[in-house]
């Protein structure tokens, strides 16, 4: 017999300024199940909470109202200090994109800047420049932007902040995506 995991979902509301928000915890229960006899058979009987958990990959999920409702422990590392510290915050104190612009308007301006460079506020450290892929989620209607984040801050002390890491260069040039001015 081998042990497989399924998802549970807690869900409890959190107040995030005048608006209830639902959040969900997810966790893993385990279960008693025959041994895969192949690889893929072992894939699929991880659950997806399970694989985004264990990417080195930065995973953020952002509603949209611009509250952060989802951050892989590669993204609370580095964007933030502590587990779940992102999770319940609004994007725009996260995502540096001028002063005067709203949670709504972050998630709309993250969408369109797909293999653009974003800057990232932390906030004990430097800011992060960070390469946004498009979303992992393709519906026109999802309620949720799924993104991850390549950071290429060290890249840029190194080589210039023009310069563009060699594999990232293959797909197109990067843009910079700037602050709004107000």
């Amino acid at each position: 017999m081998h042990e497989s995991a399924s998802v549970v979902e807690d869900n409890s509301v959190v107040e995030v300024g005048d608006e209830p928000v639902v959040f969900s915890t997810v966790r893993e229960e385990r279960r008693r199940t025959s041994r895969p006899t192949t690889m893929i058979g072992y894939l699929e009987q991880l659950s997806a909470n399970t694989l985004l958990q264990r990417l080195a990959t930065p995973m953020l999920a952002v509603c949209d109202d611009g509250v952060i409702l989802y951050a892989n422990p590669a993204c609370q590392a580095m964007l933030g200090p502590g587990d779940h510290a992102l999770v319940g915050q609004p994007l725009n104190r996260f995502l540096d994109v001028g002063s005067n612009i709203s949670p709504p308007q972050c998630v709309q301006i993250l969408r369109e800047a797909a293999g653009d460079v974003t800057t990232w506020r932390h906030p004990e450290l430097r800011p992060i420049h960070a390469v946004v892929s498009p979303s992992m989620l393709l519906r026109a209607d999802d309620p949720v932007l799924m993104v991850s984040l390549i950071d290429v801050t060290e890249w840029q002390w190194t080589f210039g902040p023009d310069s563009t890491p060699p594999r990232l260069q293959e797909s197109r040039p990067l843009r910079y995506l700037r602050p709004v001015q107000a």
